[in-house]
């Protein structure tokens, strides 16, 4: 009864207790057959997905999200699995380029991951760019407050606006590549956010990328 769509808006009528019964009769049979074919619909939906998420996940796909403006891809494809695709292949490309000199993958860090994220966002909110927020707090003093104490952690930012230009700024930058191929790291938290810097629609990215043990 409480999934059910009809929950919200059937009232029963008052007319006499006759009628009781038989409203509540029939709001039985229609809360019993409606609600197994709605369940057979999301049933439906989500078999779906995983077959789009079976079928897109290629390298015409990853094409795509590295060198579109990231923010399309979250138009094109939702805020979540679009910022999932981006935050998977920057992990990707990442991991590639460490493989290409003998360091273990990173694994993605779920406080790491919240950290930038919520970092991100607070840069395109505010339309700033640095890595001490406007009370002069850095990433080491945004990871204490979400108690990640326990070891160094290196952070990239970038303006950029699609994966691939975020990545080969942090490529051409000595300390930006070091903290990515730094050797004893294992795991990393990536976001981005965007903002517009301009009333004629032009974009700026916020990324943040985390890396640490």
């Amino acid at each position: 009864m409480k999934n059910s769509p009809w929950s919200k808006d059937f009232k029963t009528p008052t007319i006499n207790k006759y009628m009781k019964h038989i409203a509540a009769s029939i709001a039985l049979f229609l809360t019993t057959s409606v609600a197994q074919p709605v369940f057979s619909q999301q049933q439906t939906i989500q078999k779906e997905k995983v077959v789009l998420t079976e079928v897109i996940d290629s390298a015409e796909l990853k094409k795509e999200v590295v060198t579109s403006f990231s923010k399309d891809i979250i138009e094109k494809y939702g805020e979540k699995q679009g910022l999932e695709l981006i935050v998977k292949y920057m992990i990707e490309e990442i991991n590639s380029i460490r493989e290409e000199n003998d360091l273990e993958p990173l694994k993605e860090d779920i406080v790491l991951s919240q950290v930038a994220q919520n970092y991100a966002k607070y840069l395109a909110d505010n339309k700033h760019y640095s890595h001490y927020d406007l009370q002069w707090r850095d990433h080491r003093d945004r990871l204490k407050q979400a108690w990640y104490t326990w070891s160094p952690i290196w952070e990239n930012v970038s303006p950029a606006v699609t994966l691939s230009q975020a990545m080969r700024s942090w490529m051409q930058s000595r300390w930006h590549r070091e903290n990515m191929l730094d050797p004893d790291a294992t795991k990393v938290g990536i976001w981005c956010d965007f903002m517009e810097i301009n009333n004629r629609g032009i974009q700026s990215g916020r990324w943040v990328l985390l890396t640490g043990k």
